[in-house]
Parts: structure tokens; sequence; C-alpha cells
């Protein structure tokens, strides 16, 4: 899904021009190494399915299914591709890590939650491409709705991808070119891709990013996310069912402490709906 994320030329950098992809040595030196040597320039045509005899959309389709339980290699392996290196940063807000019409969006509605992971993958033949994935949680399903509606409109900002340089890589600045976005229950997945070195072709690109987008969300902190869960489940708002379950639970503790023991166990084994308790007798 191509989207222009930025300014004047698009990319994270608000206003910025459209800047080439420049690699550091050490993660060039890493994939060249594994099964060395495709040229950067030298005007390459040959993309990376194609060298590989890969079936672009049949590799989509299975790796949509590995990256749904959770298996990122397992779905770059559909594009003869796999992880070079991995950083993966929870953060407090999301005020801070974004800009233009959806860091005001946060201001206004601050989300809940933010993890970002970024990925270096790349092939035998030395191409490497970057990919970026933001979970952004929220209060509820309809505030991710409103946030997906804002962020998949090209010019509006964005929720800034982790830098580059954190794995090993000059700065590469992110387009929106190849980009896909989906809901997750009370969640946004961001997933963004872009070349590193090499000839990754852009339907390459579009098939990471689509890939990547449907990880699910990995436990990086499980005090912070235990915390966050109990947040949301005390918020009633979205959660009707379970706090009219609750009241009715309460509402019936009186009576079935004043009935004793035979009352207390008929109420669990009447079933998953409540029913009134019989009386005493």
């Amino acid at each position: 899904m191509s989207r222009r994320i930025g300014g004047a030329g698009g990319g994270p950098d608000p206003g910025g021009g459209k800047a080439g992809a420049v690699v550091a040595a050490g993660v060039l030196a890493m994939s060249v190494a594994a099964g060395g040597g495709r040229s950067v320039g030298g005007g390459v045509t040959t993309t990376v399915a194609d060298s590989a005899g890969v079936n672009l959309s049949r590799a989509k389709s299975e790796g949509r299914k590995s990256a749904r339980n959770g298996d990122a290699d397992g779905a770059w392996r559909r594009l003869n591709m796999r992880t070079l290196k991995r950083r993966a940063e929870p953060a407090l807000e999301c005020v801070s890590h974004s800009f233009g019409q959806v860091r005001e969006h946060f201001v206004r509605n601050p989300c809940r939650s933010l993890d970002r992971t970024l990925f270096a993958v790349g092939d035998d033949q030395g191409d490497v491409a970057v990919v970026s994935v933001a979970r952004v949680g929220f209060r509820d399903r309809r505030d991710a709705a409103e946030f997906k509606k804002l962020i998949d409109v090209h010019g509006t900002g964005d929720v800034s991808p982790l830098a580059t340089p954190l794995l090993g890589l000059a700065d590469i600045r992110f387009t929106g070119l190849h980009h896909q976005s989906r809901s997750d229950g009370g969640a946004v997945v961001i997933a963004e891709a872009e070349l590193a070195a090499g000839g990754v072709d852009g339907e390459t690109l579009d098939a990471l990013a689509d890939m990547a987008s449907r990880l699910p969300r990995q436990v990086t902190n499980l005090e912070k996310d235990l915390t966050a869960f109990g947040r949301a489940m005390s918020a009633e708002r979205g959660h009707a069912l379970h706090f009219a379950l609750v009241r009715q639970i309460n509402a019936e503790l009186t009576h079935i402490a004043r009935c004793g023991r035979r009352s207390r166990t008929s109420w669990p084994n009447s079933g998953s709906r409540i029913r009134s308790v019989p009386p005493c007798t």
C-alpha cells in the first residue's frame, strides 16, 4: 500500500526531501558474508523474488500465516530472506514519538501503549531492507478506528519508526511508499519497509510490510502489560457486558452467603448464563 507520510517529499522527517537509502558498512558486510555479493549500483533490475524464483502472491499469503503465529523469520523465509538484526522498544506515550496531524491527535487522544520494532532483513545476495512495526494501543476499538482513518491518509504525519542507527545502519528515512496498517482490537499496527542496500524491489518491500503488519504483539515488559490490562478492565467503557456480570454477581452474594454451601455450589453449576438462585428452603 503506497502512502506518503511526510511533508513536501514524504518520509518521517516533516518537510524533508525523499532520501536515498544509505547503509553502514557493518550491516552490508554481514549480509554479503552470508552469501555475498550483488552490487548496490549498476542499474540492477532483477528483483529479490525473481532471482529466487518466488511466487510473490503465494509467498505473501503463506508469510501472513507465519507472521500471525509470531514467526517473523518464517514470514521472511517465504521471500528467501532472513532477520539480520532486530531491535524492540516500548514507550510510555506517543506524542514525543510522532509528528504532524498524528501528533496533534495524540495530544487530544493519548495512546495507552506504544511498542516499536525495527528489523533489518536480507538475502544471500546482499539485498537488505529495513522493516518498521509500530503497535499503538488505545482505550477501546472506537478510538483505534478513528486513529486508523487518520494514519492511512497521506500527509497526516506518522508514528516515528525506531532510528535505523540502532541496527548499525546509517539514517534511513521511511517514505511511506511501502506501508500497511491494520486494526487489532483496541490497537492499530503500522508496518513500513524501505530499501537499505542491493536490489529489493517495491513489490517485495510491499510484501514485507504486509507480512510485518500481521505480527502479534510481543511481550517486552510483563509488569507493564499486566498493569495496562488491569487499567483497561477497570474502565467500564467498552466492557459493558463484563460489568453487568460483576454487578449481578455482587447482587447475589448476600443471598448466596445466607443460603449456605448448597446454594453456593448451585450457582456455578447452572451454566454460563447467570440465573437467579432459588430461595433457601
